[in-house]
């Protein structure tokens, strides 16, 4: 998907990660916190 595709699909990459993926709100809290040091 692309990131347009995501925001149109599902409204945000986080609601994609978690309903998509199936990450919780606290894997995708510890990612950004990962990523972006």
């Amino acid at each position: 998907f692309s990131l347009a595709e995501i925001e149109a699909k599902w409204g945000s990459i986080d609601q994609y990660l978690e309903f998509e993926i199936g990450l919780t709100k606290a894997d995708i809290a510890r990612l950004r916190v990962l990523y972006t040091e």
